[in-house]
């Protein structure tokens, strides 16, 4: 448990710098909107491919550790590069790389975390809340220092490679070996998993499509709706909401059931995004970042959950990879790349009031058939 603690929150802290600020280094490097739309599709494309493959490599050879080695180094070295050019053809392969190494480092530490803690039901939301916490502390760093500037490519690719190196040096109190026998005897992947569980995979499709409006944008927006360049407040607001949704995550869902914590999450993400569309004001967007608790971090637990449901322990790390790649990266991926033109013909507001509609319809699907399709 205190390894995974460890691990989490030294993960979180190279989060709080590129979840925030990546979308602005690569305005730094003067792209414009519909460029920024397809570089950050191809990140999240990136982001479904890398886990599906480094996932399977780990289940197949337990050498998780050397993997999550290989992919915070390789995302911090690409960044290099990137810093010295702004030919967009120059750009497009390396941040593939960025893609594929750094959104493999969360599915892959979720699934090793869920594979080798006691009573993952209950510990793991407990060992995450950890990386809430440290996405918190180093986002209020920068909020009120002037350690990051989010209008430099340089200081941004300084702050990355400066928490990369912390959390390397935290994965090397995990196993270098895990014992895998067990799960690569169940490789065949989704097959296995069966039409309940990819329906439900469905589900959280249309809905991470919605979310992706301001995973991928939020930033932006802020820059050129409300003037604002520091954004770390704005996200340590978001994160400081997770904490308590985490920790009570397990309890709520004994509780009150998956669908009904499905659909609260999903609720609460068209609030969010209609108060995005119609009250572009500090005061919506602080009331819109509280929503996170509720449109993350209820929305993940949930998801994780229902993957150990249906998965089981011995097929968690195909679960976990497909609930990653597929149930939210190939959302994310659609979305960026729809995204940046979106906004460019229609603007903002009428951006985020769009994007209502898919997780409109999974809440309808879901409170008419959820029952019937293994969600109760």
């Amino acid at each position: 448990m205190a390894v995974f603690v460890l691990n989490y929150f030294f993960l979180f802290a190279t989060a709080a710098v590129f979840y925030p600020y990546f979308q602005l280094f690569l305005k730094a490097r003067g792209f414009s909107l519909s460029q920024l739309g397809v570089l950050l599709a191809a990140t999240q494309l990136a982001g479904i491919i890398g886990p599906l493959l480094l996932g399977r490599v780990s289940d197949k050879t337990g050498r998780s550790r050397l993997i999550l080695i290989f992919c915070v180094s390789a995302s911090v070295l690409v960044l290099v590069p990137l810093n010295f050019t702004n030919r967009f053809a120059a750009f497009l392969p390396l941040v593939i790389v960025v893609g594929m190494s750094y959104y493999s480092l969360i599915p892959l530490t979720d699934a090793l975390s869920n594979r080798m803690l006691s009573d993952p039901d209950k510990n793991w939301g407990r060992a995450r809340l950890f990386g809430t916490i440290s996405f918190i502390l180093v986002s209020l760093l920068y909020r009120f220092s002037h350690l990051i500037d989010g209008s430099s490519s340089r200081s941004i690719l300084v702050n990355q490679a400066v928490v990369s190196v912390v959390y390397f040096g935290s994965l090397f109190l995990l196993p270098g070996r895990t014992d895998t026998e067990e799960e690569t005897l169940h490789l065949a992947g989704g097959r296995e998993l069966g039409k309940t569980f990819w329906l439900g995979i469905g589900i959280i499709f249309m809905a991470a499509f919605s979310s992706s409006s301001y995973l991928s944008f939020l930033s932006l927006y802020l820059n050129q709706s409300l003037g604002i360049s520091n954004v770390s407040g704005m996200y340590a607001l978001s994160a400081l909401v997770e904490m308590p949704v985490f920790y009570y995550a397990g309890h709520l869902i004994r509780r009150f059931g998956l669908r009904r914590m499905f659909l609260t999450s999903f609720t609460a993400i068209v609030v969010r995004l209609l108060l995005y569309a119609v009250f572009p004001s500090r005061p919506a967007i602080i009331v819109a970042q509280l929503l996170h608790g509720f449109t993350f971090a209820l929305f993940h637990a949930t998801a994780v959950r229902y993957v150990s449901r249906i998965a089981g322990r011995r097929r968690m790390g195909v679960g976990m990879t497909i609930y990653s790649a597929l149930g939210n990266g190939l959302a994310l991926f659609f979305g960026s790349l729809i995204g940046g033109y979106i906004i460019e013909a229609i603007g903002f507001q009428l951006f985020y009031a769009l994007y209502t509609l898919p997780v409109l319809l999974a809440i309808i699907i879901l409170a008419a058939r959820g029952k019937r399709i293994g969600i109760p």
